[in-house]
């Protein structure tokens, strides 16, 4: 369980990404958006960043500061791609696990590893942003040997370890990836960016979901779930996010490896999206009492005011668990 004090660190008791949407100097590089019109007051922003399409509905009439909006969301994302992209081998992220450290990392690497970190423990495990080597077994397709596994399984137990020298990897063999909570923590920052200005209506997606406000006729706003079972979450200004699996699909657990899908469709609505992200591929891995005793932990530890979970089982069968 973590401690009261790892949830009023730095990261954990701000508005997460609050911090780096306003507070760092802009990027003076952004990508290609197209701005659309919604609705007679709201406005979409369609873009690609981080490898994945995303989109943004907000609140706002005039058109020129709309553009400026938007281009601050995309000078922030491309920030955000030299950071995490693995696609690219001068990033942060490609550069800490070929060398091993990082000298200097940004303040966008430091807090996403030290959430990361806590919710590993939160979670005894399941969320893990070292399973890249597990992962990489199955990727080649077949069972891999009983060694191999057990050599994996041993990397997958190292992080990356803050200090004065930057950040270094606990472990030659691990590689870092920040895939099961990165896009959680971008909306958290479009979110905190359009907040700063002063938006009181919006929906975010970049694969995960964060609002503001409602829609500009009152109703929440909320988030259709059409695969493999149709519902619909209202979101409240909260933060959404949802893993799905094919009827006959596996997942690799960083805890023993690969394992026949428990669920269908895992869904988990929390304060923050980054948490609702990381949480959603954690409480995929657990059988349904470990999710009900783990989220109890969490909301004991102050981690966030909400944190609903909605899983569909493989007899589909919808289980919600919130309160």
């Amino acid at each position: 369980m973590l401690s009261r004090r790892a949830f009023t660190s730095r990261l954990m008791a701000a508005p997460f990404g609050a911090a780096f949407a306003l507070g760092l100097p802009a990027c003076s590089k952004r990508g290609a958006y197209k701005i659309s019109r919604e609705d007679e007051t709201l406005l979409r922003m369609d873009a690609s960043a981080l490898g994945r399409n995303m989109s943004v509905i907000f609140d706002l009439t005039d058109q020129d500061r709309a553009e400026r909006l938007c281009d601050a969301i995309m000078a922030r994302m491309t920030a955000l791609d030299a950071v995490f992209s693995l696609d690219n081998p001068d990033s942060e992220l490609s550069r800490l696990n070929r060398e091993g450290h990082l000298d200097t990392p940004s303040d966008y690497l430091l807090a996403l590893n030290q959430f990361a970190r806590e919710i590993t423990i939160g979670t005894g495990g399941a969320f893990n942003i070292a399973a890249a080597p597990i992962t990489a077994l199955y990727v080649q397709g077949g069972q891999p040997d009983p060694e191999s596994l057990a050599a994996a399984l041993i990397a997958a137990q190292g992080y990356a370890l803050p200090g004065r020298f930057g950040l270094k990897l606990s472990r030659d063999d691990m590689q870092l990836d920040f895939k099961t909570c990165l896009t959680g923590f971008t909306a958290d920052i479009i979110k905190a960016q359009l907040t700063g200005a002063d938006i009181r209506s919006a929906l975010i997606n970049t694969g995960s979901f964060a609002a503001i406000g409602t829609r500009s006729d009152g109703r929440p706003w909320s988030i259709d779930i059409s695969a493999p079972d149709a519902m619909s979450l209202p979101l409240d200004g909260a933060g959404l996010s949802s893993e799905s699996f094919a009827q006959d699909g596996f997942m690799v657990d960083p805890r023993q490896g690969q394992q026949p899908a428990l669920y269908r469709n895992v869904i988990v609505t929390a304060d923050r999206a980054v948490l609702a992200d990381a949480l959603s591929s954690a409480f995929s891995l657990m059988p349904m009492a470990e999710i009900t005793a783990r989220r109890k932990a969490l909301l004991a530890g102050g981690l966030s005011a909400r944190l609903d979970v909605h899983l569909v089982n493989r007899a589909g069968q919808q289980i919600a668990v919130r309160g």
